[in-house]
């Protein structure tokens, strides 16, 4: 229905800001092909997160916890290595947000 709709939109949000805010990202458009997405859908991902963060302390904490988790996680599994070339794609498969149950795992 619409609400898991919202909720998995919302978790795309979130990914899309955190590869973009975390990762070595050439451009919006590449950021857009490992989601499937296009360059003006990037932009409004990133402005929903923007936005969110803007009106809710409580959400701008978890999302700082969430990276530090990804970042953790990261280096744990050896995902998230600077010189890989699939950086995005391993953050990508790496990244949940595990709080409220608002968001799913995330694949690309």
């Amino acid at each position: 229905g619409r609400k898991r709709q919202k909720t998995i939109a919302f978790a795309r949000h979130v990914a899309i800001y955190l590869v973009n805010d975390m990762c070595d990202v050439k451009s919006q458009a590449a950021l857009g092909a490992v989601f499937g997405r296009d360059h003006a859908t990037i932009v409004h991902s990133i402005s929903v997160v923007e936005g969110k963060l803007r009106e809710d302390a409580n959400f701008g904490e978890e999302l700082a916890q969430l990276k530090n988790k990804i970042i953790l996680n990261g280096k744990e599994e050896g995902n998230l290595s600077a010189t890989s070339g699939n950086a995005l794609k391993d953050f990508v498969r790496v990244l949940a947000v595990e709080k409220n149950g608002r968001c799913q795992q995330v694949e690309s």
